[in-house]
């Protein structure tokens, strides 16, 4: 018996009746339930080489060209590689993006792939339908298949080729690859316009050049831009030549050697221009160049001829100096990308024109200090929790194994709370600037409104990673598909309402970080910076210290606490302060104030970068939506495409449809809403659902079977005459209290008249307890007696028995009992003129809330008497104690009684009209108490710090039909769902 259940196991009583394993070794089990999944570690395994595989196969495609180089006017957008038209950092960014989503889809379609490509095969599209064996899906070779399909079939493939070519095209674009080369070069071209009218010596230079313009040239130029705008663009045009050709003029040598051979030909192409130009000045413009002007006829036709020819050449000259001026200018914005060191370079005139046309930025630098921070995060919460002073993820044993998935989920937590808003905050900043909407500095120095958005979709993006983690966590410490269900969705404290509330804190961290950067763009004051950062550490740890509040005085208001923040039962409140901090998990908020504090002080701070690196830290204004629609219809075109080529990878003979779910059968269960801890409701409306040891045990028997369960609530008045009959037509769930199958409660084995009319047939004993009573004794003598139990219990017979033998000592010795057989609707006040004698009376309530309303009600509005509230000793007690937790009950006036006055063995009552569900039933309820693990751990949820009497534990063993090991995986002949539905590796 593991150590987690010896202290509800009572001594001296056998765990099992099955003792193989004093023969061998024990048994498998694993440190964590995972659904009742035991992973395979060699699918594992090829799962991560294939991770790897497509990892290099994205690099490899990476560095190809995404876009249709004869679409561009500039050379260099023709000729260079994406790794050459920007520097290695926008690179590996880019690189991230693509690798990211494409393992996304890779790990998408080895867990899944059987429940993607049954969606696929719903579909009414010719050409999708996909037929592939399950054991092919499930075994260790689909990972590399599929790993290797991606990286090597996507060239063959052209729905698979286009699919990737676009999501890298997106990739690149997201780091502006390719680089928007004519907005760039017009605006360096325009500070270069502004640069050389202030420069003395080119200002004088281009005077020059303009008195050396012949007037034929000057006139015929007239007519377009005019002799000062070409003389202009000739000087330009010898200030680049002359620049780019000059390698002590740019800093970077390494840049400059890789655009060599592009620098050399169009330097070439910008001297020609210059020499064409530079002749047609020497030429005279009246005279042929044969010499045939003095004839008068001939000679004018020359001339003219002449003057055509030097007009059509002055045309191609003034046109080859722009088309030239214009390449250079596209090569030295490659340069500015690749080269940030603007404050080098030699020529003070030309830095300043670089300075101008490509401004000097900061930027966010939170992201990425805030990732690296969560390495020592996960080493405070494994030390934490290997001390015990931080809980486990949930209700597992402490191992290497669980402490460190413990630490590791924390930190995923914090990383979602914190590391993803700022990088969405990071990249909104990028696009926004990448797609020219807006300068830099207006990229996070916004408006209310625009810093609301920004907000909103950091928040966003939080509580989608949030969520996600709820499904991860929750599915590791689930039992089961229906126990995941459960602790997600339904419960005082639902898992992810629970982690989709911490939201809050992250919208608390965004708005502080774009705030505390819009100062550091403004000073740099250090304790202007510290108090920023204070407040915003302290804004974060109040908001998550007021979400722990509030579900914590939500989680304990019953007796029976639901699951904790992270799965665990929860064990009543520890003694001294390290007792409450690591119930609350403290750990917790130090970390909150840490992470919050330095990302305001010390990492969002003022970096001043150059046009290539602050490409990499720019934010999306608008332009969030877009991306997440674009990475979206990635995705699910390349899961088209996938399936497309699927079965050219599946084996030969491996063409057979995934088996569909079996129709299933409806299923109408009755459970009580009012008799914790055995059955009662949790939510409201559309969510309502019931808990309960009862409950949950009615759960598990349907749980992955064919069976559909639809839980109806039903009274312990009408239980017995709502059970379908021998001949009835199908229960129609939709009615008003529709006929039930099944009687999830619990319901006492008798056969006596109202069980006999019911003409159903009870399970095997699942549960044993006895009628007591809890006794609230008046202050005052001689007073009446009021014995209190609920309408269609056995208690009413116990209420009977205590009157007729005056177990109090109210009525006088030798008194007949007359008054025992009158029953009374609900207890009123006794009037004190009518009643001269102390007497009993016998009151029935509708329900267990009524009663224990009226039980510890004020003793202003009570009878003066002594108050008996009798019923089975679970539930009393457990009715009692909750509502002394939400609303107050005088415990001190209360005495327990530890006698059981009945023997009450528990059963579910199944109608006879479907003899296949009872033998179902009868056959689940022997599995579930052979699954000896499981039976135990349904005690420990809903009687914390008890343990079982002799006679439970003795129900639990003779139960125990079979070895345990044949019920700790789920039993596939009862599965009737495809197998990747309802399973996770």
């Amino acid at each position: 018996m593991s150590e987690s259940f010896k202290s509800i196991w009572p001594s001296g009583i056998p765990t099992t009746l099955w003792n193989y394993d004093l023969m061998r070794a024990a048994p498998y089990r694993a440190s964590l339930p995972l659904m009742g999944i035991r992973p395979d570690w060699q699918f594992l395994l090829a799962f991560f080489f294939g991770a790897c595989v497509i990892s290099a196969f994205a690099w490899k495609r990476f560095r190809q060209r995404s876009f249709d180089p004869n679409s561009f006017d500039y050379h260099v957008l023709q000729e260079l590689a994406p790794t050459q038209l920007r520097g290695t950092g926008p690179l590996r960014r880019a690189y991230v993006y693509y690798v990211f989503i494409m393992i996304a889809i890779y790990t998408g379609l080895t867990f899944f792939g059987g429940l993607i490509f049954s969606a696929i095969n719903v579909l009414p599209v010719a050409g999708l339908q996909v037929d592939i064996k399950d054991n092919v899906l499930n075994g260790s070779s689909w990972p590399l298949t599929l790993a290797f399909a991606l990286a090597g079939f996507t060239p063959l493939l052209k729905p698979l080729e286009l699919t990737e070519t676009w999501l890298r095209q997106r990739a690149h674009h997201w780091v502006g690859i390719p680089v928007r080369i004519k907005e760039r070069t017009r605006a360096l071209l325009n500070s270069l316009d502004k640069e050389i009218e202030n420069d003395r010596a080119l200002s004088k230079r281009m005077e020059e050049n303009r008195r050396r313009l012949p007037a034929w040239i000057k006139g015929h130029i007239r007519l377009g831009e005019g002799p000062s705008r070409v003389v202009e663009k000739w000087a330009e045009l010898e200030f680049m030549v002359q620049m780019i050709a000059d390698k002590k003029a740019w800093p970077d040598v390494t840049v400059a050697d890789d655009l060599r051979q592009s620098v050399e030909r169009e330097t070439q192409a910008a001297e020609i221009s210059l020499e064409n130009f530079e002749d047609l000045l020497q030429v005279n413009y009246d005279r042929a160049s044969d010499g045939r002007g003095s004839g008068k006829d001939n000679g004018q036709e020359a001339i003219a001829r002449h003057r055509r020819q030097l007009e059509a050449r002055l045309k191609d000259a003034v046109a080859q100096i722009e088309q030239s001026r214009m390449e250079l200018a596209a090569l030295l914005t490659v340069f500015a990308e690749r080269d940030a060191h603007y404050e080098t370079i030699s020529n003070p005139m030309f830095a300043e024109v670089v300075r101008r046309a490509f401004p000097a930025e900061s930027r966010l630098n939170v992201d990425i200090w805030i990732l690296v921070f969560l390495i020592p995060i996960f080493l405070i919460y494994a030390f934490a929790v290997t001390i015990d002073e931080h809980s486990l993820l949930g209700n597992v044993s402490r191992s290497a194994v669980t402490v460190s998935t413990t630490a590791a989920l924390e930190t995923l937590r914090i990383g979602t709370l914190f590391w993803i808003p700022a990088f969405v905050i990071v990249v909104w900043r990028q696009y926004v600037i990448e797609t020219g909407r807006s300068s830099s500095e207006d990229a996070v120095r916004a408006g209310p409104g625009h810093l609301l958005l920004i907000v909103i979709v950091a928040t966003s993006a939080s509580a989608i990673g949030l969520a996600a983690l709820a499904l991860l966590w929750m599915g590791i410490i689930a039992e089961s598909p229906v126990r995941f269900r459960e602790i997600l969705l339904s419960g005082i404290q639902p898992a992810l309402p629970f982690f989709l509330s911490q939201a809050f804190g992250a919208a608390a961290f965004s708005l502080m970080i774009v705030v505390a950067h819009n100062r550091s763009e403004k000073t740099r004051s250090l304790p202007q910076a510290v108090l920023l950062g204070v407040l915003n550490a302290t804004v974060v740890t109040a908001i998550m210290l007021g979400i722990l509040f509030f579900w914590s005085r939500a989680n304990c208001t019953t007796l029976i606490c639901a699951e904790g923040i992270r799965g665990e039962v929860t064990r009543e409140y520890g003694k001294g302060l390290l007792s409450f901090y690591r119930y609350f998990n403290l750990t917790d908020f130090p970390i909150y104030f840490v992470i919050a504090f330095m990302a305001t002080v010390l990492l969002v701070r003022r970096r001043t970068v150059g046009r290539h690196e602050m490409s990499n830290e720019r934010t999306v204004e608008s332009g969030v939506a877009p991306i997440i629609g674009q990475a979206a219809n990635a995705s699910i075109a390349l899961i088209g495409a996938v399936a497309l080529m699927s079965p050219l990878i599946a084996k030969a003979g491996d063409e057979v449809k995934i088996a569909a779910a079996d129709e299933r059968t409806l299923v109408v269960a009755g459970f009580r809403s009012d008799a914790e801890p055995f059955s009662y409701a949790v939510g409201s409306g559309a969510t309502r659902t019931f808990k309960g040891y009862v409950a949950d045990f009615c759960y598990s028997i349907f749980d992955g079977s064919k069976y559909e369960l639809v839980s109806v609530e039903v009274t312990a008045e009408d239980r017995f005459r709502r059970l379908r009959r021998s001949g009835d037509p199908t229960t129609d769930a939709n009615t008003k209290d529709p006929q039930i199958d099944i009687l999830c409660d619990p319901t006492t084995l008798r056969y006596n008249d109202q069980v006999i009319s019911a003409d159903g047939i009870f399970s095997p004993e699942i549960f044993a307890s006895g009628v007591s009573y809890l006794l609230r004794r008046s202050r005052k003598p001689q007073v009446d007696a009021y014995l209190a139990y609920v309408k269609g219990t056995t208690a009413e017979p116990l209420t009977r028995r205590a009157c007729e033998v005056n177990l109090l000592g109210v009525r006088d010795e030798g008194a007949a009992p007359t008054e025992c057989d009158r029953i009374e609707a609900g207890c009123k006040v006794a009037d004190s003129s009518t009643e001269s004698k102390p007497q009993y009376h016998r009151c029935e309530f509708r329900n267990h809330n009524e009663l224990v309303e009226w039980f510890c009600g004020s003793s202003k509005q009570l009878p003066q008497g002594m108050l008996l509230y009798f019923g089975d000793q679970e539930i009393i007690r457990a009715k009692v104690a909750a509502w002394n937790e939400s609303k107050g009950c005088p415990m001190q006036e209360i005495e327990q009684q530890s006698a059981y006055y009945t023997y009450e063995p528990y059963a579910l009552l199944m109608s006879k009209a479907d003899p296949s569900l009872v033998q179902f039933v009868q056959r689940r309820t022997y599995e579930i108490f052979s699954h000896r693990s499981k039976a135990n751990s349904l005690f420990g949820t809903y009687f914390p710090n008890s343990q079982m009497s002799p006679l439970v534990a003795n129900l639990f063993l003779l139960n125990a039909i079979d070895e345990e090991s044949k019920f700790s995986a789920p039993n596939l002949t009862q599965v009737t769902l495809p197998r990747n539905e309802n399973q996770a590796r």
